[in-house]
């Protein structure tokens, strides 16, 4: 996993610098207007799959996020959280919290990051006391503005755009039971969600 963590850290730095550098060493003057940084929040929601162990639970997921638009992309935190039944029926709850470096093509947008998450699954013997564990593992998403709204600051410059947007978020978790045996859960959510 630190691995893991260390590879989404150099991709964003990497990507984010390269823009960086090629803007500072330009020598001919550029009168166009830029994009300029500004706060951005999102709301989406849709449909996630789970597997865990051979077996899957279904539910409906949801995601808040806040950041900063840069140029070449995003800086964004999000957190989500998905209610569902596995296939016995049994209630599910998966959260998680996740720093993402985005990056922007038009109107695609790709974006990875590291996430810290908790399970939560009922027990079919005794409800009161479900089975729950932290995990960390990654998410790396996919989106693709459906409707952009072009927004110009008070001085004329153009910032991104707002959207709706839609798009697939696949996740892959990793936790540690107490038998010290491991267990991953790993699956996508099919979101549509409005970027301000």
């Amino acid at each position: 996993m630190k691995a893991l963590t260390s590879f989404f850290a150099v991709l964003a730095i990497v990507g984010f610098s390269r823009v960086a550098s090629a803007d500072d060493v330009s020598s001919v003057p550029d009168n166009s207007p830029r994009f300029l940084p500004r706060f951005t929040a999102r709301l989406d929601g849709g449909l996630a799959y789970r597997a865990l162990y051979g077996s899957h639970f279904w539910g409906g997921e949801i995601t808040a996020t806040g950041g900063v638009e840069l140029r070449p992309g995003a800086i964004l935190l999000t957190t989500d959280l998905l209610y569902g039944k596995t296939e016995f029926g049994l209630t599910t709850w998966n959260w998680h919290l996740t720093p993402m470096f985005e990056f922007r093509f038009n109107r695609l947008r790709f974006g990875l990051g590291p996430s810290l998450g908790y399970l939560q699954i009922a027990r079919v013997t005794t409800p009161d006391h479900p089975l729950y564990d932290l995990s960390f593992g990654g998410v790396g998403q996919l989106t693709v503005d459906i409707v952009q709204y072009d927004v110009l600051r008070n001085d004329g410059r153009p910032t991104p755009p707002h959207a709706f947007y839609g798009g697939i978020r696949f996740n892959v978790d990793s936790y540690l039971e107490q038998n010290d045996s491991h267990a991953t859960t790993y699956g996508p959510t099919f979101m549509v969600g409005y970027r301000y």
